[in-house]
This record gives C-alpha cells, structure tokens and sequence, in this order.
C-alpha cells in the first residue's frame, strides 16, 4: 500500500509512484527498514519542489481547471477569426489596389496618351548638318561629335532646322521626336534651348519650340513661332515651369515630343512636362533646334520614330 504525504490519499497499486490529485511522491503506507539500501537525503527522496511533476505525467484537470481551458481556447478562436477575417479583408485590400495600379497610366505618362509603335524613322547624328559661322543672328558648328548652336547677341534666339525642304524623313506630324542636348560651359541661356517640330521649312515662319533651363532653378517652357509680317513673333504657350528632372550643369538631358495629330506632349529625360493641342496643322513640319545667347549648346542623337 502506497499513500500521499500531502493529501494522505493512498494506492494499492504499487507500481504508481506519484500521487494522481498533486503529484507527489509515493511513500509506503507501513515502515520498512531501509538498512539493506542506501540511505538517502532529503533531496533524493524529495523532488527540490514539493509540486514537482515527471514530464510524462499530467494531472487530472478539474471541472475548473477545464473551464478555464475551454474558455482560452473560444478566446484564441475568436481572436484567430478576426485575425482571419481581418487578413482576408487585407487580401482583397491589396487585390483591389493591385487591379486599381494595372488600370492606372504608367509614371509621368497621362492617362489619354495614344498607344505609340516603337519603330525608328531616322536616327542622325548631326554630322550632315550645316556648319554656319557667317550668320547676323546665329553660329552652328561641330565639335567632338555633337552640333554646337547658339546666337551672336545675349537676348537672342537662333533656331537651325534640318531641311530646307520637305523630307518625309525629318517630318514630326504623328511621331516621336527626340534629342540629347546640354550645355557646353554649363550656362544656361536665358530663353533657354531645345527641340523644335512641325516647322515650316523657311524657319519662324510656324514652329513649336520645347525648351528647357538648366540653371539653379530648372525650368521649361512651350512655345509657337508665326510670322507677323516679315518679323517673327516667340508666342508663350506654356510659361516657364519648374521641373525637378532637368540636370543641370553641363549634364545631358533628353528632350522629346509625342505628336498624335491632335496634341503635342512633352517629355523630359522620360518624364512627362506637359501638353498642349496642336493647332497650326502643320502635317509635313519638320525639325529643328533652337538656342539662346552665346554659350554653345551641344545637340546629339536625334530620332525620330513612329
């Protein structure tokens, strides 16, 4: 017979060891000589801590105790359901802006631009451009590869065009136009330098102009060209604007015109600047480059593409 020294409850079975209600350990119910075994201390006899249970025991759980454990148990369950429902309305969150993100125009680009092939027209790299050092208004020369332009006088403008007559090649109705363009000394003209598209052959006669500053406040502006009599009339379609993605300095920007047939857009190093509706009609305007003051600006890799 085995007996428990806290709750006194006893065994008949003496292969239990330890109490079922508290898990202490046995000890027999009548005396025996220990004198044949070992004597042993307290602490061998006694777990260090009264309550101590073997790892393979688990003590019988009261009404309590399961009371207790069902109501964790609804409360993990409950937690867990909002957390589910929670995380399924996160998902369908994110699945939404994610279908909302497809729908959306990429970076920079407007939302009614045409859908545009990629197919290159031409690709000139200036070295059929005409040299010009006898100009009233203006120099054109090359230099290490790329076209320098700029005007005798500070406050004035000089525009090059690429023909002197139609050439389907250089025309800009329905196309892409694009070309690299910096400052030579790092100035920046003041009306600024750029691309030039849908120009009559016999220049300022009627031209859209896309020019860009390159100074400590980067800018660009929009501007048409007609003629007034025999003077020529710089129109402001767009004032100057402040635009972050221009380099300044003497660092290369990329200038490009998106013509539709109907609107006019303009880009920045791959960004969009702006649009404005074409309204001179000029189906077969061709290009041109247009420069201020008397820095030099260096133009390079001009394509055109539909």
């Amino acid at each position: 017979m085995r007996r428990c020294p806290v709750c006194n409850q006893t065994y008949a079975n003496e292969s239990v060891n330890f109490c079922l209600n508290d898990g202490a350990t046995l000890m027999l119910d009548e005396p025996q000589s220990y004198s044949s075994q070992p004597s042993l201390n307290r602490e061998q006899s006694i777990p260090p801590f009264g309550n101590t249970i073997p790892q393979n025991f688990a003590p019988p759980q009261t009404k309590k105790s399961r009371a207790w454990i069902f109501g964790i148990i609804a409360v993990v369950v409950l937690i867990g359901g909002g957390a589910l429902i929670g995380l399924l309305v996160l998902l369908g969150i994110a699945s939404q802006q994610v279908a909302s993100d497809k729908q959306k125009p990429e970076t920079g680009i407007p939302a009614n631009e045409p859908s545009r092939q990629t197919q290159i027209k031409l690709t000139d790299d200036f070295s059929k451009w005409a040299d010009v050092k006898t100009s009233t208004f203006g120099r054109a020369a090359h230099e290490a590869g790329e076209y320098q332009l700029s005007a005798t006088q500070s406050g004035w403008y000089y525009i090059q065009l690429s023909r002197s007559t139609v050439d389907p090649q250089y025309v800009t109705n329905k196309r892409t136009t694009r070309v690299t363009v910096r400052s030579v000394s790092g100035a920046s003209p003041s009306l600024g330098f750029g691309l030039v598209v849908h120009s009559d052959t016999k220049p300022l006669t009627s031209d859209y102009a896309f020019l860009i500053r390159n100074d400590k406040d980067p800018s660009f502006r929009v501007v048409q060209h007609t003629k007034n009599g025999a003077a020529a009339d710089e129109k402001n379609l767009v004032n100057w604007t402040r635009a972050s993605q221009i380099r300044t300095g003497t660092q290369t920007n990329q200038i490009e015109v998106r013509s539709d047939g109907k609107q006019l857009q303009f880009y920045i190093n791959g960004q969009f600047a702006t649009s404005i509706t074409d309204e001179l009609n000029t189906n077969d305007g061709i290009v041109g480059i247009y420069s201020s003051d008397t820095a030099p600006v260096a133009f390079s890799d001009l394509q055109i593409s539909e």
